[in-house]
């Protein structure tokens, strides 16, 4: 304990240029501001309560413009501290609470939230630091904060469970998301069906993801991380989750000395404080704002009391990681196996009550994703069409003709089609609610059938955890069969009508048994 508290001490007292995090301030900023454009775009798909689910008390347009203004000022750095404020209430008010279309990225939205109403990110390259003429410094404790919590614990936490995942533990934690077509967007065969590469990959994240959080505190060292770019630019590539990829390679850029971030961003960027000083047309606009704009100043915290509030920070962080960390080491079964099932409902109690309120405030939460069990009670890819009025099939922009997750099906768009909607769309029916709701969002945008009916088409799929050439084409190459069809009338959709037998449970428990002995369980 006393190692870490002197480790934390020294980071507080280390004074360093504060362009890293402005730079970092701008980038990951702009990725929240396009999410958020992103909601606005979907927002009658995501904010249309379901059956049963009580609604907004207001409407989502005009806040979520004032939100995307809010984001806009933030990434300017001008009149930061408010403009972090606001930002981070209207993320506790739609990323905390989201249930069908979160995903995983939206808990770093709000640790970055969260921290950026206390962290000195408008230090440099901001407006505000412009008009103040000051250069202002900041503790390295502020880089490695950013990237324990965006990266390092992150990467820490997510190792236990790939451990205890007989996928990743075959080498394939890479290789078979990418063979399927629910979970990919681009056709990578010529690296898929190259086994040692395709192994290799999924190894190589193993060992970056462990090696990361145990060197991030020395400022020499986590400089060397830099290639763990690639790893996200790999899920860019691979995955229809861009936003999460960016934002993730943009933390890299805490990783190099500060230094040497402001000598490369005041030789490429330098000329930006120059304009924000000199332009007569912005300094107007500025001036006008400052009029009914409200002042926020916070009172100087002394550096004792800064190196108090550090290390209860960094333990808090470490220790909710930690308990996360705890559960996903012992699996259930064998958790259940070794202490017992109460010790198990014990302990889910435990974090339940005293972490739980954490993981909606400051975005603390478990990091298992793209596991096993994401994929292997999956066994379906789900398409929307109709007939143009040549009689050409059209797909509407969910679904490409060969299966593969199309660009208007990114992010949490994705998530929620292919894990609350295809995946279950023959037998729960909030997920045809939802598919209805696809349909009339899209037909509203231009793809309307002439004769009013839409056909849902589906693609049989195989978790098998097993490495084969061509796995991805053999999906691909599938005919699509229908499964039923929307047939809309002049302003209300009917209910969808399914042609397809109900779920074999049997044929499932054979499946999962199989799943399971490949497994090991």
């Amino acid at each position: 304990m006393k190692t870490i508290k002197r480790i934390v001490d020294d980071l507080v007292e280390r004074q360093v240029s504060g362009f890293g995090l402005g730079l970092f301030r701008i980038c990951f900023g702009t990725i929240m501001f396009l999410e958020t454009i992103q909601l606005f775009f979907y927002r009658e798909l995501i904010f249309t309560p379901m059956a049963g689910q009580l609604g907004y008390f207001v409407r989502v347009e005009p806040v979520l413009l004032l939100w995307l203004v809010a984001q806009f000022f933030w990434i300017l750095g001008y009149h930061y501290r408010l403009m972090s404020i606001l930002n981070y209430l209207f993320v506790l008010g739609y990323y905390s609470v989201f249930g069908e279309f979160e995903y995983h990225v939206d808990y770093n939205y709000i640790a970055i939230a969260f921290g950026g109403m206390w962290m000195p990110m408008a230090a440099r390259c901001s407006v505000d630091a412009v008009r103040s003429g000051e250069k202002r410094t900041v503790s390295d404790y502020h880089y490695v904060i950013l990237l324990l919590t965006g990266v390092g614990l992150v990467y820490l936490e997510s190792i236990f469970h790939k451990l205890g995942s007989p996928m990743w533990r075959a080498g394939l934690g890479f290789w078979l998301p990418a063979s399927l077509p629910n979970a990919a967007w681009l056709d990578l065969s010529p690296i898929l069906d190259n086994k040692a590469l395709s192994i290799t990959l999924g190894y190589a994240t193993i060992l970056l993801e462990t090696v990361f959080a145990f060197i991030v505190f020395n400022k020499k060292l986590r400089t060397w991380m830099w290639p763990g770019v690639f790893l996200h630019i790999g899920i860019f590539i691979a995955y229809p989750i861009p936003y999460f990829a960016i934002g993730e390679t943009f933390f890299y850029i805490l990783v190099f000395r500060p230094e040497t971030i402001e000598r490369v961003t005041l030789k490429y960027f330098g000329w930006l404080e120059g304009f924000i000083r000199n332009n007569n047309v912005l300094q107007r606009i500025i001036h006008v704002v400052d009029t009914w704009m409200p002042q926020l100043t916070l009172k100087t915290v002394s550096l004792l009391w800064r190196k108090k509030l550090a290390f209860v920070f960094v333990a808090l962080m470490f220790g909710a990681q930690g308990a996360y960390s705890l559960a996903a080491a012992y699996p259930k079964h064998i958790w259940v196996d070794t202490f017992g099932i109460e010790s198990f409902r014990t302990y889910k109690r435990l974090l339940h009550w005293t972490i739980g309120p954490l993981k909606p405030l400051t975005g603390m939460t478990t990091h298992a994703v793209f596991m096993d069990s994401h994929f292997d009670d999956c066994h379906q890819q789900v398409a929307v069409t109709y007939r143009d009025a040549s009689g050409q099939r059209v797909f509407l922009p969910m679904t490409t003709k060969n299966g593969l997750h199309s660009m208007a099906a990114n992010g949490r768009m994705w998530v929620n089609w292919n894990f609350f909607v295809a995946c279950d769309l023959d037998h729960h029916y909030d997920s045809q609610l939802l598919v209805e709701r696809y349909t009339r969002f899209w037909a509203d945008r231009g793809y309307e059938s002439p004769d009013g009916t839409y056909e849902i088409l589906r693609k049989r799929l195989q978790f098998k955890l097993e490495w084969r050439a061509g796995a991805l084409n053999e999906v691909k190459d599938k005919p699509w069969e229908v499964m039923g069809e929307i047939d809309v009338g002049k302003k209300a959709f009917k209910a969808v009508s399914m042609t397809v037998p109900p779920r074999d449970p049997e044929w499932e428990r054979k499946q999962r048994r199989e799943n399971d002995a490949r497994r090991g369980l």
